[in-house]
């Protein structure tokens, strides 16, 4: 399950990195202690409940560099955040907003922003009826039915005259540019700060 959120990152003396892109040295964050942190997150979290935007709030205060694009920290998926952060995403409702959270980078606030349970099934309709059974009973039968949906994909695609992927040529003659994959990347920690 993916999930999609926003935050507000507050440090303080105790951060596992005491610096931040708004006090790279980190004098002031030093000298922060983790009440006066909880107690500005408290009143920024007020500002936002009370209607500021959220994203405004974090390009001006938030102490991650995900500041410059309002705290979002775009889609992730189970392990790839601290596990209070992820428990506390996970935990709220879409545009709902958290209450304090500690991790060993601060503290947070966090908004989840869209439907996280939807995001990992959104094209379902869109699959073959086949290959929708197969992904409902499970992950072994849908990677045994892909093959199967695959090969009677195939000479529907080639009939309608369709280019082929490695060469760019159509059974017309037309020409199309080739179609070039990308090598898949490990999963990361997203984020330097959470």
């Amino acid at each position: 399950m993916t999930m999609r959120a926003s935050h507000v990152l507050v440090k303080f003396e105790g951060s596992r990195r005491p610096a931040s892109w708004r006090d790279p040295e980190g004098a002031e964050i030093r000298a922060r202690s983790r009440a006066a942190a909880e107690e500005r997150l408290l009143a920024l979290r007020e500002r936002a409940a009370g209607g500021e935007d959220f994203a405004a709030i974090a390009r001006a205060e938030s102490d991650c560099g995900s500041a410059q694009a309002g705290g979002d920290l775009g889609e992730f998926g189970p392990g790839q955040m601290m596990r209070p952060f992820e428990d506390a995403t996970r935990a709220l409702a879409v545009g709902e907003m958290s209450g304090v959270v500690q991790t060993d980078s601060g503290l947070h606030i966090i908004l989840a922003r869209d439907d996280r349970r939807g995001s990992n099934r959104r094209n379902l309709a869109a699959a073959p009826a086949g290959l929708r059974a197969a992904l409902a009973t499970g992950p072994r039968a849908a990677s045994r039915a892909a093959p199967r949906v695959a090969s009677r994909a195939r000479p529907r695609f080639a009939s309608a005259g369709a280019a082929d992927l490695r060469t760019g040529q159509s059974d017309s003659g037309a020409s199309s540019p080739p179609i070039r994959a990308r090598a898949l990347r490990p999963a990361r920690k997203l984020g330097a700060c959470v």
